[in-house]
């Protein structure tokens, strides 16, 4: 089995859809040894920001110079960047094995009329991966939700982080926030101590506060009143907290709270007694693409993955801040289980917004035409019929001293990276 092989079979595996349920995901671990109860795991759910936690943390883990594994999606230019140890993505070879060993006990597991999901068996790899390698440390994103998630196998993790909790995902998760909280608080073992964001939405606080006292996990918070912000740039923040100082290259004023949240989780990691000084430098050297990536100066080119409404109002007062007078042209996709009410906030904000469809993405993108239509109610509107277009637009109305925002969807973003690559080595 080859990479393209080994892509294809693992895509596949969507036609079963996502289904919620850790029945069939368990069955096909039983079939490669349980890897997942090796781990010494660190479980992040929320809505938003779970991605960027996962990545300060393992970082810091990093800094204290563990062997860290860290299991995020989506990819965002490369599949093998959702398995990652030391910030290095699954090679290869070891992805190509560890497929084909999966594939055997999956198509076993279909005889018997047991029928893995393409998330189920990615998770699988994941954790035979990181056992294998020996890794000290694994930090695992939920995928969606957590009750329910192929993650939430996890038995008795070290640690379980929930960062915020708003409304995504409505026709699986629930329709309120209360109902979203208590799909994410579902990953809380009986014991296991929990760290929540600081500013956490008040009804999901209650939900989650409900939850960790119902199976005896002790509780943690940021203390914001301990946290001082000095400078937010373009290329990241210095900020204050517990008397100590920090820079985080990871530019928004989101991206503090994500950080708070990273911090106060690895001072509650007491097995490995982490240092300020190794926060300090695992912060200081984390990357995450696709969150306000800088990827051209001239015009300026940003992305971001922000899809749902309080991702976007992130987003939106980020733009605020950093780009304050800047000529902003956005170019947005959309998947089909996005709400349009992403749309207005970007388009507040920009001169011009070119709405394109045609990407692969979870369902089928809202169409063009559409976004187009919000759009227009507040700036000028153009349709593009796909992402090679919408760029190419987006350069000429945002001029040299302007800027280029991708956003809506973090399924489009790898390949507007490699097409502003391309234009930028052939200019």
């Amino acid at each position: 089995m080859n990479m393209d092989s080994a892509i294809r079979y693992i895509h596949s595996l969507s036609v079963f859809g996502s289904r919620p349920g850790l029945e069939r995901v368990r069955a096909l671990l039983e079939r490669c040894g349980n890897p997942h109860r090796s781990l010494n795991a660190v479980h992040i759910a929320g809505t938003n920001g779970k991605g960027s936690t996962a990545a300060m943390l393992a970082s810091i883990l990093r800094a204290r110079g563990l062997r860290a594994g860290l299991f995020t999606s989506p990819g965002v230019e490369t599949f093998s960047e959702r398995i990652q140890i030391g910030f290095e993505p699954i090679p290869p070879a070891a992805l190509c094995a560890l497929a084909a060993e999966l594939k055997a006990h999956t198509e076993r597991l279909s005889a018997e009329g047991v029928y893995v999901t393409e998330f189920e068996f990615v998770t699988a790899l994941g954790f035979l991966h990181f056992a294998r390698a020996g890794v000290e440390a694994a930090v695992v994103e939920v995928g969606m939700g957590g009750r329910f998630d192929a993650t939430n196998v996890l038995e008795r993790p070290l640690l379980s982080v929930i960062t915020p909790v708003s409304l995504d995902h409505t026709k699986v998760l629930g329709d309120t926030v209360e109902a979203i909280a208590a799909e994410k608080a579902g990953i809380l073992k009986e014991g296991v101590p929990v760290v929540v964001c600081p500013w956490q939405d008040g009804r999901a606080m209650g939900v989650i506060r409900e939850t960790a006292l119902r199976n005896g996990c002790a509780l943690y918070q940021p203390d914001e009143t301990d946290f001082r912000k000095r400078e937010t740039r373009l290329d990241g923040s210095d900020f204050v907290y517990r008397g100590q100082p920090y820079t985080l290259p990871l530019p928004g004023a989101h991206q503090l709270q994500n950080a708070l949240t990273a911090i106060e989780a690895a001072l509650r990691l007491g097995a490995w007694d982490i240092t300020p000084d190794e926060v300090r430098r695992g912060l200081a050297s984390v990357a995450w693409t696709g969150r306000l990536e800088v990827v051209r100066e001239r015009p300026l080119c940003l992305l971001d993955g922000a899809h749902n409404p309080a991702k976007i109002a992130a987003l939106a007062a980020a733009i605020d801040d950093l780009l304050p007078g800047r000529r902003l042209v956005s170019v947005m996709g959309l998947s089909g289980d996005k709400d349009e009410a992403c749309v207005t906030p970007i388009a507040r904000r920009s001169a011009a917004l070119i709405a394109f469809d045609g990407f692969e993405a979870r369902g089928k993108p809202v169409p063009a035409s559409r976004i187009a239509e919000t759009a227009r109610l507040h700036c000028k509107a153009i349709e593009a019929s796909a992402l090679e277009e919408a760029a190419e637009l987006a350069l000429r109305e945002a001029g040299e001293d302007g800027a280029v925002l991708f956003c809506g969807s973090m399924y489009f973003l790898g390949d507007a990276k490699r097409l502003l690559r391309r234009k930028s080595n052939a200019v």
